[in-house]
């Protein structure tokens, strides 16, 4: 009788205990089911945003880059026409001072060209310079501007006393048209060509050190 009670009571604790750990086999597996579920999933959801945003910061690059590669296409056309506007420009800039300096001069020729031929020579580069200025200004900022309308209103003063003093009597006491000319052309005019010379080099980046320091 003890011995079947002993052998019982083995059993039921027995199945007590396999229930117990049956329960908590139960219990946890779901448990660990579902975390490990969320886990893979988070992760997949991880990488897809991780893919979304490089993919994004990718086509950002790429677009970056393009407009980059255009603003530097564009800069370059800008500079080039730039570089032969300013190469037209000075040529006819110092053409016209030339010929202004040689029209207003104090100094008397005793051969050609004579008064007459030199009006008409600085007349024409004046003209040059016009035609060559007034349909590229676009390329030119306000301050270029302003200076070349300046230097020009300067010109054509100096050629005007010149033109004045051609007509006045040595006798007549009146202002000194011809030193007036002259000053204009030599003084004045010479000064604002090379403030203009000294625009178009900082335009190019092509400054001078001496020219900085004067």
């Amino acid at each position: 009788m003890r011995e079947f009670l002993s052998q019982w009571s083995s059993v039921l604790w027995g199945a007590i205990g396999g229930a117990g750990g049956m329960w908590a086999l139960v219990k946890f597996l779901p448990e660990t089911v579902v975390g490990h579920f969320l886990d893979a999933r988070l992760e997949k959801v991880r990488g897809e945003i991780r893919r979304d945003v490089d993919a994004e910061i990718e086509g950002i690059r790429h677009e970056l880059g393009r407009e980059a590669t255009q603003r530097d296409l564009q800069f370059t056309r800008v500079y080039d026409r730039q570089l032969r506007t300013l190469e037209r420009l000075y040529a006819a800039l110092s053409e016209l001072q030339v010929q202004a300096l040689a029209f207003t001069t104090k100094w008397e020729f005793t051969t050609a060209p004579t008064l007459e031929e030199r009006a008409v020579q600085v007349g024409e580069a004046y003209d040059v310079f016009v035609k060559v200025y007034y349909p590229r200004r676009i390329w030119l900022d306000d301050d270029t501007q302003k200076q070349i309308e300046e230097y020009l209103a300067v010109v054509r003063s100096a050629v005007n006393e010149r033109r004045l003093a051609a007509r006045q009597r040595p006798e007549a006491e009146t202002v000194d048209h011809w030193d007036k000319a002259w000053d204009a052309a030599n003084g004045e005019g010479e000064k604002m060509r090379k403030g203009i010379e000294k625009r178009f080099r900082e335009v190019l980046g092509v400054l001078d050190i001496h020219l900085v320091a004067e």
